[in-house]
C-alpha cells in the first residue's frame, strides 16, 4: 500500500462517484488512570501532511520517526467533521494491538477506544485501526482549536506514544476541501449541510442497530477477526430513510442486503434542520463494529 504525494494545499478539483459518510458509534470504554504512569516515547514528523482524495473518503496522512524506523499516522474521513478512522502503522504499534487504548488530542482528556483492528502495511509493518472523535467536534470547524492541537498521544497501561504533529489548522483545512467535495458527490450543497442548526438524530437506534450487530459475518467469526462496517443513509425532510449503502472491511453481499434492509424497514430519524430551523434532506452514517469475544 502506498500513500499519495499530493501536497495539502493543492486541489485537483471535483471527482465523481458515490459518497460515503459517517458518524461514530459509541464503543466500549476502558478505565485508564494507570495510563499516567506509562513509559513515554515521542516521534517527530519525517514528512509534510498529504491529503488523498477519492470518490468515497478523504485521508490526511503524515510520516513520523526515522528512515530506518518509519511510523505512519492517517486520519480517514467520510464526511466533514472531527470524526475519523485512525490508522497507526509501524513497529511501535506492537504494544497497542491487544486494545485497552486511550487517545488524547492536544491538551484534551484521554478518550477510551474499543478493540482495534490489526493489520500490516508495506514499508511500515504492523498496523492498528480504530475509530475516534476529536473532543470538540460540535464546534466544527474551530480554527483556534485546530491551531492548539499540536500533538496526539496514544497510550496503554505500559506505554505512551506521543506524535508531535505541530499546529493542525492548515492540514485540517486542506482535508475540509476534500470532505466538502464528498458532500457534492452525494447530491447535497456543502454550504447548507455545514450550516445545519440540527443534524439528523436517530429515534430509538437500538431498534435497528442491535439486529444488525447480531448478524455477525460468519467468515469473520471463522477467522477470529474484528471489522468495521460503515452504514450510509440518506434521510428526507420527514425523517424517513430513502437510501442505504455500506462500506465494508470484508466482502459479504448478503450482509450488505440484510443490514440495509433492517435500516430501511426499522430506522426512523428526527430530520436535519437548516440554518433557519426548517427540515431539510441530509445524510446519516455510522460505524458498526464487530469484535470477537
Amino acid at each position: 500500500m502506498s500513500w499519495p504525494n499530493r501536497p495539502i494545499l493543492r486541489s485537483n478539483g471535483p471527482v465523481t462517484g458515490i459518497l460515503f459518510l459517517f458518524l461514530l458509534i459509541a464503543t466500549s470504554a476502558f478505565a485508564g488512570t494507570a495510563h499516567a504512569k506509562a513509559k513515554s516515547f515521542t516521534l517527530d514528523p519525517a514528512s509534510g501532511w498529504v491529503v488523498k482524495w477519492s470518490q468515497t473518503s478523504c485521508i490526511l496522512a503524515r510520516k513520523f520517526g526515522t528512515g530506518s524506523k518509519p511510523f505512519l499516522l492517517s486520519l480517514k474521513a467520510y464526511a466533514p467533521g472531527y470524526q475519523f478512522e485512525v490508522t497507526l502503522a509501524g513497529a511501535q504499534t506492537w504494544g497497542y494491538r491487544k486494545g485497552g487504548l486511550l487517545v488524547a488530542y492536544g491538551d484534551s482528556e484521554p478518550q477510551a477506544i474499543g478493540p482495534p483492528q490489526n493489520g500490516h502495511m508495506n514499508t511500515y509493518g504492523p498496523a492498528v485501526i480504530f475509530t475516534s472523535t476529536l473532543p470538540n467536534w460540535k464546534a466544527y470547524p474551530d480554527t483556534e482549536f485546530e491551531n492548539g492541537l499540536q500533538r496526539i498521544a496514544i497510550s496503554t497501561v505500559r506505554r505512551k506514544l506521543i506524535l508531535n504533529t505541530g499546529p493542525m489548522a492548515k492540514a485540517l483545512s486542506a482535508l475540509r476541501q476534500c470532505t466538502d467535495n464528498l458532500i457534492v458527490l452525494r447530491g447535497f450543497d456543502p454550504e447548507v449541510q455545514n450550516a445545519l442548526s440540527r443534524r439528523i438524530k436517530p429515534i430509538d437506534p437500538s431498534r435497528w442497530i442491535d439486529p444488525i450487530q447480531k448478524e455477525f459475518p460468519p467468515e469473520l467469526f471463522a477467522m477470529a477477526r474484528n471489522a468495521t462496517v460503515h452504514i450510509l443513509v440518506r434521510v428526507d425532510e420527514k425523517g424517513m430513510p430513502t437510501r442505504c449503502d455500506t462500506v465494508q472491511t470484508f466482502d459479504n453481499t448478503d450482509f450488505d442486503v440484510r443490514a440495509c434492509g433492517i435500516i430501511l424497514d426499522k430506522a426512523r430519524f428526527h430530520p436535519a434542520l437548516d440554518r433557519n430551523g426548517q427540515p431539510v434532506a441530509s445524510y446519516y452514517a455510522n460505524f458498526i463494529a464487530y469484535h470477537q469475544k
